[in-house]
């Protein structure tokens, strides 16, 4: 009976170990993340910056020094782009629902490439990636899943592949073409207005006359469920003849306005 009992349990070790073996080779053998190599191409990312975290305070929050800014923009809650003193974390607005910075990057004192929306990270990962400087004395950034480290790739290959701030839809009639400066400032007075990212831009006749305008989309935004995005209509001196310019209480930038309301 005890030969018979020590083989049962002998067999059940066995049985236990392919058991674990098995699941070990399964998780090997899954695909591992995209990381910052793929999450970089995301043009719907407001600002991309490199930063070294200096301490953390009560809170969690990361207080730091920004070395280089690679994209700015408008945050997605319509706060005017200003450089970052201090990083919370991941979260809503609401200061009971962050992720406190000093959780994400278990407190480390580094230097990281951060994907920001205002003062907090981007996304729920793949928001924060490592640098550090090679033997070769040149800088590197681990492009690993979440943040995870290796392999590290030069810092200044994965800059040159953010997408431009100006990666959005295009629909413009041939007699009304925008250049690259005309549509920085429409993009400027557009963030002005209460639109933070920029999807779409065309331009149309305003008939029956002959003059032209242009058409300003955002993002969709999703609020419970309910899909929605915002318009905004624009003027050009260049495009528009007549005396009814730009009125008191306009909003414009150079050439551009956005006629008030009454």
């Amino acid at each position: 009976m005890a030969k018979h009992a020590q083989q049962t349990v002998l067999h059940a070790v066995w049985a236990l170990a392919l058991v674990l073996c098995a699941s070990c080779t399964t998780r090997a053998d899954e695909p591992v993340p995209a990381g910052l190599t793929e999450a970089i191409n995301n043009p719907a990312i407001p600002s991309i910056l490199d930063v070294t975290i200096l301490d953390y305070n009560a809170q969690g929050h990361g207080l730091i020094t920004v070395i280089e800014i690679y994209k700015k923009g408008n945050s997605t809650r319509r706060e005017t782009w200003l450089p970052p003193k201090t990083i919370r974390g991941y979260g809503t607005s609401h200061p009971d629902r962050i992720t406190p910075l000093k959780t994400i990057t278990e407190g480390n004192i580094t230097r990281f490439l951060v994907f920001l929306d205002g003062d907090l990270l981007y996304s729920t990962y793949n928001n924060c990636f490592p640098i550090r400087s090679s033997d070769q004395g040149k800088l590197e950034v681990g492009v690993g899943f979440n943040g995870s480290g290796g392999p590290w790739l030069l810092l200044s290959n994965i800059a040159n592949a953010i997408p431009s701030s100006v990666n959005f839809e295009r629909h413009y009639i041939q007699n009304a073409k925008l250049e690259k400066d005309e549509e920085q400032n429409i993009i400027k007075l557009a963030n002005q207005c209460g639109i933070a990212t920029v999807a779409k831009i065309s331009t149309h006749y305003f008939r029956p006359s002959s003059n032209r305008t242009i058409t300003v989309q955002s993002i969709e935004e999703i609020e419970g469920r309910v899909v929605c995005s915002k318009s905004l209509e624009l003027k050009y001196a260049k495009w528009w003849t007549g005396t009814d310019g730009p009125q008191p209480g306009d909003k414009q930038l150079g050439e551009f306005w956005h006629q008030r309301c009454y």
